[in-house]
């Protein structure tokens, strides 16, 4: 079902899917929990794929305790407009108050994507800028 959504977010992304089978791969390995600390929460009816939040849990966040950072929330376009990335949020939260973490993080790269946000009560923090290195840029800060 997670191969299915990696190759939807791709696709979303990009604009073309990946393979199946790369999809399939990538996440058996990320759930192998032998090279990632991410967590996935995936929602679905009747087996069939609907979404899927990727998190990891980071510390040390406010107050000395936990926060969730939010990797990805993807909802599949035949589901949108459902409730579905509203429930998934929601489960994140009650996840958060189960494991004492204060405090969920994350970027949003849509203008839809912060009203849907700020509906859930979430605020845009000022104060911070988002930083990113790719590919070469690791590759050069390695080599430094």
């Amino acid at each position: 079902m997670l191969a299915e959504l990696l190759c939807l977010v791709e696709e979303h992304y990009t604009g073309s899917a990946a393979s199946f089978d790369e999809a399939l791969a990538a996440a058996s390995s990320w759930l192998s929990g032998d090279t990632t600390d991410t967590h996935f929460m995936l929602a679905h009816k009747n087996g069939a794929p609907l979404g899927f939040a990727a998190f990891a849990t980071l510390h040390p966040g406010f107050a000395m305790k936990g926060l969730l950072f939010l990797k990805e929330l993807f909802v599949a376009d035949h589901a949108r407009g459902a409730g579905v990335g509203r429930r998934i949020m929601r489960e994140l939260a009650c996840h958060c108050v189960t494991q004492g973490l204060n405090r969920m993080d994350w970027t949003a790269e849509s203008n839809d994507a912060v009203r849907f946000y700020r509906r859930l009560g979430a605020e845009i923090k000022t104060g911070k800028s988002f930083m990113r290195l790719e590919n070469e840029a690791i590759a050069k800060l390695a080599r430094s």
